[in-house]
């Protein structure tokens, strides 16, 4: 099966330039270029085209499809250090069926994301927008006063409609960046007790719970999302807490892809 590794990305240029009305040369990764050294993204892409096409035979029909597709559309880097077939064909399942899961998670698939990241990158490029003729504004807001008549009336509002409702955490996220090894729903909320902050949510959520107008029996429900690096310690700091006091049944942990 041959594959052109610069057609593709050729046409794409040209439909970004039609789009924008520009007359715009093709510079994208993938495109023909002067410079022929080793390690120039073209010859990289190149070597990664040979080594799919020296791959075919391993792979099945849906996996063709998409790696062929992605040297097409310049992203033939990815396969460059593909050893030869009967060689670490493990890694390289292991890279089809990432690819695969990405694929499937984003509409017409990598080939389309890749289409219109250059689409946007080349209108950003000429100070072309996708937003232009629109412009934002600062929504129109309300401000209770700590303490105010309309506060207390607004709060007992919301205690007497809490038992239609559910709490939802966002916890996909590591502490790498603040220098912290686990999960940001583990760092101390406070240094005096060093209570995690999700210790501290859940002791809110109660309080919540036990101040609302709950029904006979009735908790409040806790959904915390988290992801692959985060769901297992996420699970692991709940049952090594008791969840904190909550009842394990009110509280649903939903890991994201």
């Amino acid at each position: 099966m041959e594959v052109d590794v610069y057609s593709s990305s050729a046409s794409a240029m040209s439909a970004a330039s039609r789009t924008t009305g520009t007359s715009v040369a093709a510079t994208s990764s993938s495109s023909r270029c002067v410079d022929h050294s080793p390690d120039s993204l073209a010859q990289r892409c190149v070597r990664g085209k040979q080594a799919v096409k020296a791959n075919l035979a391993a792979m099945n029909s849906e996996q063709v499809k998409l790696a062929t597709g992605l040297v097409g559309v310049g992203q033939g880097h990815l396969f460059e250090n593909w050893a030869p077939p009967g060689i670490d064909d493990d890694d390289k399942q292991r890279l089809l069926a990432q690819l695969t899961s990405l694929d499937a998670g984003y509409p017409g698939g990598l080939r389309s994301y890749t289409m219109n990241a250059r689409e946007l990158l080349l209108k950003s490029k000429h100070g072309l927008s996708s937003l232009e003729g629109y412009s934002g504004e600062i929504a129109a807001g309300h401000t209770l006063k700590a303490a105010s008549r309309e506060m207390h009336e607004t709060e007992r509002h919301g205690y007497a409609v809490m038992h239609q409702c559910a709490l939802v955490l966002l916890a996909g996220g590591l502490g790498e960046r603040l220098g912290y090894s686990g999960i940001k729903i583990g760092l101390p909320a406070e240094i005096t007790t060093g209570r995690s902050y999700l210790h501290y949510y859940i002791d809110s959520l109660l309080a919540l719970q036990s101040t609302c107008d709950m029904g006979q029996g009735q908790l409040l429900p806790l959904i915390i999302m988290t992801s692959p690096d985060t769901h297992v310690k996420t699970l692991d700091l709940l049952a090594r807490n008791a969840h904190f006091g909550a009842d394990p049944a009110q509280i649903t942990v939903i890991m994201q892809h």
